[in-house]
C-alpha cells in the first residue's frame, strides 16, 4: 500500500508491496513530525527509539520487538518520528493461531499503540491512526484491538482507569472502531477491559458471522 498523501510528502522507500514510499509531515506545537508505514525491518534498523518509549519494555528492547513484528504473518509497523527518533508507533499482526481468532483469515490484530510521554498532548496517536486507515487496504479485513487496563500508563497520563478507557474509546472511534462483547476470559477479568472492532466495508456476511461466533467461543 503506497500512501501518496497531499501536503509535502517526503520520499522514503519502495521495496515491497504494502511498504510506504512517503512520510506525511505533521505540524505540532513541538515542531514537525513525520508519520510513515508500514516500514521494513531494514528501515527500522536505521532509527532509534525515544527513551520515553518504555511502557511495555525498555526502549532498546522495544525497537528490536518492532523489527520482529515486521517478520510476523501480516506483521506491520507504522511510526511517528522526529528526525530519526521514533516517538510513537502502532503495530499489526495476524492473531495467534493458538487462539480461536487464528481461525479467521480476514482477522488482523492491532497490537501495541505507544506514544512517548512528552508527545502525548500533541495528537500524535490520532494522526497515526488517521494515516493508517486513510487508504482502502483495511476495507477487506476485520481489525481487532484488545484493550487491557493492565497495559495502560495511568500514572504517566494522570488519568483514572475510566478516564483512560473513555479516551481510548474516543481515539479508536475516530477510525470506526466500536466495542464488542466477548466472553474471552482476559477481557472479562476487569470491567474496564474491552474488545474494540473495526469491520472493513468489503467484509462479507459469512466472515462477519464467523467473527461473531468466535467472540463467544472462549
Amino acid at each position: 500500500m503506497s500512501k501518496d498523501i497531499p501536503g509535502c510528502p517526503t520520499a522514503i522507500e519502495n521495496t515491497t508491496v504494502h511498504v510506504s514510499v512517503y512520510a506525511q509531515a505533521i505540524p505540532t506545537l513541538r515542531g514537525e513530525i513525520l508519520i510513515e508505514g508500514p516500514v521494513t525491518a531494514n528501515r527500522l534498523s536505521t532509527m532509534e527509539m525515544c527513551p520515553q518509549m518504555n511502557n511495555f519494555r525498555s526502549h532498546h528492547t522495544q525497537l528490536q520487538t518492532l523489527i520482529k513484528i515486521t517478520e510476523l504473518p501480516r506483521g506491520e509497523v507504522y511510526l511517528a518520528r522526529r528526525d530519526q527518533t521514533i516517538i510513537g508507533y502502532v503495530t499489526f499482526h495476524k492473531p495467534d493461531d493458538d487462539f480461536y481468532w487464528g481461525r479467521h483469515d480476514r482477522l488482523i490484530e492491532m497490537g501495541g499503540i505507544e506514544i512517548a510521554r512528552q508527545w502525548r498532548c500533541y495528537h500524535v496517536a490520532t494522526a497515526l491512526l488517521e494515516y493508517i486507515f486513510s487508504g482502502n487496504y483495511w476495507d477487506d479485513f476485520i481489525v481487532v484491538s484488545f484493550e487491557f487496563c493492565r497495559h495502560w500508563d495511568l500514572q504517566g497520563n494522570k488519568l483514572s482507569i475510566w478516564e483512560y478507557r473513555s479516551m481510548m474509546d474516543k481515539l479508536l472511534g475516530q477510525v470506526n472502531f466500536n466495542p464488542r462483547y466477548t466472553n474471552m476470559f482476559d477481557i472479562l477479568t476487569h470491567p474496564a477491559n474491552t474488545l474494540m472492532v473495526r469491520c472493513g466495508k468489503n467484509v462479507n456476511q459469512d466472515d462477519w458471522d464467523l467473527f461473531n461466533l468466535l467472540t463467544r467461543s472462549f
